[in-house]
């Protein structure tokens, strides 16, 4: 295999750059969880797991989706299976394997993480993307406590579940309800052609992005609410008002119609997420 499509093969399985903000959030979680004083070996067992099982969680994933992401026209020239670029059977035994070692990392650190890892695993596999995405939009809703469980864990590693963990895990379940609503609003065309019944798809594009907006402020509100119990700085409090007001600024512009600002929102909720991990560690 050519260097070229090794590297297509790996970015068009695992999404490197969605596994990187999961491995982050639940690094900022662990981060945080003990004061930015960390046990450095601990912290690299458990960032190694969560970004093997993630990327795993992912490669499942593909391989669930392979027959959607071949129609789809955003999917179809970029993802490895659909490509053709790796053997179906062959990328789902290696996406299970690295779940397993994930995993398995995970276990040398506590029961909890190891718990979130496969719980993460289990909703994004089997609830999500098997029992739910081709049925309901409210596939999106249980999907993000996937997203959620990296945090969970991150936190879980260091004080055990508790409640500042679940905030955590909120906090990235409506950020991933806003990330995927907005992708689905501007390509509502491409996901009905699948026949994936994503929000803007059944409700249409102005009220997806509308449901978008109310879940990006209900993970504000999660921010707010761990400024309230002491885990966030005012800074980082500061921080995330900032990129949520300019996130809503946007969104509405997308309200009223604009497919460019729609895709702007998109980009702009990573940012946003970009600055609530920061806005946890300063």
């Amino acid at each position: 295999m050519s260097r070229t499509k090794l590297v297509k093969s790996i970015t068009g399985l695992f999404k490197p750059r969605q596994t990187l903000f999961l491995v982050l959030s639940g690094a900022a979680a662990y981060l945080k969880a003990c004061e930015l004083r960390p046990n450095f070996i601990d912290l690299l067992f458990f960032t190694l797991s969560t970004a093997l099982t993630v990327a795993g969680t992912t490669g499942v994933n593909m391989y669930f989706d392979r027959d959607i992401d071949s129609i789809m026209e955003r999917t179809r020239h970029r993802y490895a299976l659909p490509l053709g670029l790796l053997d179906p059977g062959k990328a789902l035994a290696i996406s299970l394997a690295l779940v397993a070692m994930g995993l398995t990392l995970a276990a040398y650190l506590n029961f909890w993480v190891f718990l979130a890892g496969f719980l993460g695993f289990a909703i994004d596999i089997f609830l999500y993307t098997v029992l739910l995405k081709r049925r309901t939009f409210l596939s999106v809703v249980i999907g993000g406590f996937a997203g959620g469980m990296p945090a969970l864990g991150g936190w879980s590693a260091v004080r055990g579940l508790s409640e500042e963990g679940f905030l955590f895990t909120l906090l990235i379940a409506f950020w991933s309800m806003t990330h995927i609503w907005l992708l689905a609003a501007y390509y509502k065309d491409d996901y009905r052609k699948a026949g994936i019944p994503m929000l803007p798809v059944i409700v249409g594009e102005r009220k997806g992005v509308i449901a978008a907006l109310l879940t990006l402020t209900l993970a504000e509100l999660c921010v707010i609410a761990m400024y309230a119990m002491g885990v966030i700085s005012v800074i980082g409090l500061v921080l995330t008002v900032i990129a949520y007001t300019a996130l809503m600024m946007i969104g509405t512009s997308a309200v009223r119609g604009d497919r460019n600002r729609i895709w702007l929102s998109f980009k702009a909720a990573s940012a946003y997420l970009g600055t609530v991990i920061l806005g946890l560690i300063v």
